[in-house]
């Protein structure tokens, strides 16, 4: 494994023990990367994946999969929420899949040597309460 992704690794699992959240995270490494991949539930039994990954470039993203469109007929509707959302949203992006699952993703780039993963995984934390909290009804309106 990479120098800088073992670092970057090392400094994210301090910071995920600091918090007591090491204990949701599953990682796997490989020799380009490191992902970190929680399933979380947002409401009762509908479950969430989160992935926070890492490599030797300037960016570290995080992708939070939300649920799948089942309907085909919703596509548009759904097309639409997101491109509401991401046009006053500069730091996480709506998507859809070519296996129709809904998520979004954000990327905080910092050079190696200025990497934050207190300010990572914080970003991420936030932006995952936010959406269960006001954005996930919009889709579940939907859905």
């Amino acid at each position: 494994m990479d120098i800088t992704v073992n670092k970057k690794k090392d400094q994210f699992l301090q910071v995920l023990h600091e918090t007591q959240l090491s204990r949701i995270f599953e990682f796997r490494m490989t020799d380009d990367d490191v992902v970190f991949r929680s399933i979380q539930p947002m409401k009762e039994s509908v479950p969430s994946q989160i992935l926070f990954r890492l490599d030797k470039s300037i960016y570290n993203d995080c992708m939070v999969t939300f649920g799948a469109l089942d309907n085909k007929k919703k596509r548009t509707k759904v097309l639409e929420l997101m491109n509401q959302l991401n046009s006053y949203n500069r730091v996480c992006k709506y998507c859809i899949s070519e296996n129709d699952d809904l998520y979004f993703t954000y990327t905080y780039v910092a050079e190696p040597d200025n990497f934050d993963p207190k300010l990572f995984l914080t970003l991420g934390t936030q932006l995952y309460k936010d959406f269960v909290e006001n954005q996930y009804q919009k889709f579940e309106a939907i859905l």
